[in-house]
């Protein structure tokens, strides 16, 4: 009904009725009562001003998915190689990008369990990271990675007469690199090198499984899995 948007709302510093919107007002009278209790009603400098409603940047800053984010691609590259001391992982992942898109997904639940099965930059656990430091949240991360070399590196260590699994030709794996080096310093405010980064430290708990066998077939075997896997913790920082 049409005319239960169209009454007098007084201005709080002059008592005069304020001037109306052309179709009214948003809010019924008792809706009006409420919201302005609630300090939801921005007034102008006097009645011939509209009243505006107020809505927090918290309510709406995650309301839709935007179809394009602006970021400096740049940026976390920057980042990363602030954190290890040196160019290790060309064009990562943006965390704080992800932490946003993984969010909203979630439906800004702080118990969420992510899943990412190529993880090995480890940006998606760095977000997870970031979004339970923000609003004390418990969510978990499971990061799926091998030990992958560059093809170029690949190349190289192939000349030399080495091949995967020998020790000169994995600890230039992308694990061994970049994943676990890179939650350590984000832990403990240390590069690989000792000296400080200028990240912050991030708390975080964390432990590494390294699958050791590998099945094909029925669920019985999968569930059968924990004999085939070799836990090692990480040496990471507990959260508080």
């Amino acid at each position: 009904m049409r005319w239960r948007s169209r009454y007098d709302l007084l201005h709080p510093g002059t008592g005069r009725p304020v001037k109306m919107h052309r179709n009214g007002w948003r809010f019924a009278p008792e809706t009006m009562d409420r919201v302005l209790a609630e300090g939801r009603i921005l007034f102008g400098v006097d009645e011939n001003v509209t009243a505006t409603y107020k809505r927090f940047l918290a309510e709406s800053a995650m309301s839709a998915v935007k179809p394009v984010i602006a970021q400096d691609r740049a940026s976390a590259t920057r980042r990363l190689d602030d954190l290890l001391g040196e160019r290790r992982f060309a064009s990562p992942k943006d965390e704080y990008v992800l932490g946003d898109w993984m969010d909203m997904a979630a439906g800004h639940d702080p118990n969420a369990v992510v899943l990412d099965f190529f993880g090995g930059s480890s940006s998606t656990l760095h977000a997870v990271a970031n979004l339970n430091l923000a609003d004390a949240g418990s969510r978990r991360c499971i990061l799926v990675t091998n030990n992958e070399v560059s093809p170029q590196r690949a190349g190289e260590l192939t000349g030399q007469g080495l091949s995967a699994g020998d020790p000169e030709w994995e600890e230039w794996g992308v694990f061994t690199r970049v994943t676990e080096p890179r939650l350590d310093a984000l832990t403990s405010g240390r590069r690989p090198d000792g000296t400080m980064h200028s990240g912050g430290v991030v708390p975080l708990n964390a432990v590494s499984y390294d699958l050791v066998t590998n099945i094909t077939g029925t669920l019985d075997q999968w569930q059968a899995l924990g004999a085939g896997q070799r836990e090692e913790p990480l040496g990471l920082r507990p959260a508080a």
